[in-house]
């Protein structure tokens, strides 16, 4: 790839990037977060709490009816952050994430004001580039430590952790083979 070419994708990524930031902000001046909100998306995202999130399927919901309605299959994300995820019609996903390990013992939590039961699960971000990385390290969640050159670990919370981590395979070796590609 040429100089000229790679400056040009690196253009077009900002100014994409700039769009979505523009859209969050937007959706910052205009929406107040219950605090319902907030303790159901701190055990089900990798980010730092914020008023745009919404939840999306990790696997797409045209893979069957399994996927598409189970609460082992959803993410917290910023629209910003599931772009990174899943990619583009134009690009690669630009991070991926993979389950390290899942614990045994349950934790209560309040979610959506009431006790709910959850595993906590601990995942493996992967930044695909040094640009990809900057832009976002800093938004991970409190707890969340670099292990390594371009990635990071980090937790979810969910109710049945070997449903989450099939989901999240799928989705890693999709993310993985587009890498590749």
């Amino acid at each position: 790839m040429s100089d000229q070419q790679l400056l040009l994708q690196r253009l077009t990524y900002l100014e994409k990037s700039l769009a979505d930031l523009q859209r969050e902000v937007l959706c910052l001046r205009n929406v107040n977060v219950k605090n319902s909100w907030e303790d159901y998306v701190k055990y089900q995202s990798i980010e730092a709490c914020h008023p745009c999130f919404q939840k999306y399927h990790i696997w797409p919901d045209d893979v069957g009816d399994v996927s598409a309605d189970n609460p082992n299959n959803v993410i917290c994300f910023t629209p910003t952050t599931y772009t990174m995820f899943v990619g583009s019609s134009s690009r690669t996903p630009l991070l991926a994430i993979r389950a390290l390990r899942t614990h045994e013992s349950a934790e209560t939590v309040r979610v959506l004001g009431a006790l709910d039961t959850r595993h906590r699960v601990d995942v493996e971000v992967e930044f695909r580039s040094p640009d990809a990385e900057s832009f976002f390290h800093g938004l991970l969640k409190d707890g969340s430590s670099k292990v390594g050159q371009q990635t990071y670990e980090t937790f979810v919370h969910v109710h049945n952790p070997s449903e989450f981590v099939g989901f999240l395979t799928e989705r890693y070796r999709k993310t993985l083979s587009s890498w590749d590609a």
